[in-house]
């Protein structure tokens, strides 16, 4: 018993690291040193796309870890849970800031007093989810058990065989489809072996 405590103490204090690839190599922040930031404060989210209702947290803007990537609104900002989803974030989203825009935060459990269950499953979405205040967002930009963060090209420059063909004019569906892919299945899904979610399987 004592030896199964402490592999529980240790599995929460790995849990509550968030790891960052930067321009001057791998970094690691603790979550109660980001819960202490001078920009960290309680938010109230009114409607939680994973709870379906609404949550507290204690949460920094996102800007405050996005200012150590270096992500410029070209780039797209890779988010890795810890269940193998993976979001591919447009970097000119994740640094939205107007007064009429969705607002990005990055929220941060508490390992002693942590976050209710997900509806349907038996853990939270901590240690660190990013949430979005004001504005429309879809659900799978809504990434939870986040453990990483990185600067990416955008997917279609990184795995090419997701591009669609360049001559197809700008309202073609086939970009369409790409884009949808890319915001909704691209998270659990490869394709072509485009892709690093390790969730599903490849849907070719």
């Amino acid at each position: 018993l004592s030896l199964l405590a402490l592999l529980c103490a240790l599995t929460v204090a790995r849990a509550a690291t968030l790891e960052l690839e930067t321009p001057q190599g791998p970094r690691q922040l603790d979550g109660a040193a980001l819960a202490q930031q001078p920009q960290a404060r309680e938010i109230e989210v009114p409607r939680d796309v994973s709870y379906s209702r609404p949550m507290r947290y204690r949460a920094v803007p996102l800007a405050v870890v996005l200012s150590t990537l270096g992500l410029t609104p070209q780039d797209t900002l890779e988010v890795v849970a810890t269940d193998g989803f993976v979001a591919q974030l447009p970097g000119a989203l994740a640094l939205q800031h107007g007064a009429h825009q969705a607002q990005p935060w990055l929220a941060i459990e508490d390992g002693s007093a942590p976050w209710p269950p997900l509806p349907g499953k038996p853990h939270s979405a901590g240690p660190f989810y990013i949430v979005w205040l004001g504005g429309k967002v879809s659900s799978e930009q809504w990434p939870y058990a986040v453990a990483k963060l990185a600067v990416r090209a955008s997917p279609e420059r990184r795995w090419p065989q997701l591009a669609v063909a360049k001559n197809l004019p700008a309202n073609d569906p086939a970009r369409r489809g790409q884009a949808v892919f890319v915001k909704q299945c691209m998270v659990c899904h490869q394709i072509n072996g485009a892709g690093g979610a390790t969730i599903g399987p490849d849907l070719n």
